[in-house]
């Protein structure tokens, strides 16, 4: 199961974090649009350095040379931008929003987010328009881990369609609540 961080801080965010880890996270998506490479440092420095290999950088990339992380998230965007055989050490990861592109994606790419699955917790307005069974029929790209991401909470994640999908992620349903903790530690026992 994967855990992605708030875009903007949220209160006591590292000790969550930290806490996260402690309870059986295996993969955090670090995703800080708004922090430069220092501030991101910064922010790593503070987050246990047994568990820098569970971390996924989505920016400052070359920050992998001076922490044990060895995976990086590109979106949609980077893929057109950049050569996954610049990056050959890392392992990479992406997002999707359709089975046509997740489809579509190169070897290169051992993980991609498809969304959204649900309504999303933490955009607003972030609306499902499609029919995630018919879609998942569709697969045929095996290669490369199709991640659940979007309104999945304790609730939802009970109703994921059995054998669809190889893992899950979480956003909102941690960030977004005081229940963040609870909600992670319930969405366990249902994870993929």
């Amino acid at each position: 199961m994967i855990v992605i961080s708030n875009p903007t801080a949220v209160p006591n965010e590292i000790t969550r974090i930290n806490q996260l880890f402690s309870a059986g996270l295996s993969c955090l998506h670090l995703r800080k649009p708004h922090l430069d490479a220092v501030q991101l440092s910064q922010l790593l420095a503070k987050i246990g350095l047994e568990n820098h290999s569970k971390i996924v950088l989505h920016q400052h990339f070359s920050l992998t040379n001076y922490f044990n992380i060895h995976q990086i998230h590109w979106n949609t965007a980077l893929r057109s931008q950049l050569d996954p055989s610049d990056f050959k050490s890392l392992s990479l990861s992406t997002s999707t929003h359709s089975i046509a592109e997740f489809n579509s994606l190169s070897s290169d790419f051992k993980k991609a987010f498809i969304s959204p699955i649900y309504p999303s917790i933490s955009k607003a307005n972030y609306q499902v328009n499609t029919n995630w069974k018919l879609e998942l029929a569709k697969r045929s790209n095996y290669h490369t881990k199709l991640i659940a991401l979007g309104g999945i909470t304790p609730l939802t994640i009970q109703s994921l369609l059995p054998d669809t999908f190889d893992d899950i992620a979480l956003l909102g349903t941690i960030w977004n609540t005081e229940q963040g903790y609870n909600n992670f530690k319930i969405c366990q026992q249902f994870a993929p």
